[in-house]
């Protein structure tokens, strides 16, 4: 017989999307200001800048075999909430704390040939 309980990583993963995209707020009032702000900027459904700023806050690249643990997940809940507060202040459209949320990473740096000498 299989196992049916979702692991740690399983669990915290799916609150992360959940963050993410879940605008209905009767399934999670919590989520649904944080989905909201995100959507908003139309930023629900983009795949880059969910990796980009899982990268920023978690320090490592967001690829198969980079050794993601549970805890990083979690970091990744609070890196979105932090996101998602950026995104509601106002004058947020080209200010730099939007930017250094999704572009500024000792990570991102690295593998990206171009800013790899920059920062």
């Amino acid at each position: 017989m299989g196992c049916f309980k979702d692991s740690d990583l399983m669990e915290e993963k799916n609150k992360a999307i959940k963050m993410w995209t879940d605008t209905d707020s009767k399934s999670n009032p919590s989520f649904y200001k944080i989905a909201k702000s995100i959507e908003y900027w139309g930023f629900r459904e983009d795949a880059p800048t969910f990796k980009q700023v899982f990268e920023r806050y978690i320090d490592k690249p967001f690829e198969a075999g980079s050794d993601i643990t549970a805890m990083d997940f979690k970091k990744l809940q609070e890196g979105i909430k932090v996101f998602a507060s950026e995104l509601r202040k106002p004058g947020a459209s080209l200010s730099n704390k939007v930017l250094k949320s999704l572009y500024i990473g000792k990570n991102y740096s690295e593998h990206n040939p171009i800013t790899r000498r920059f920062w």
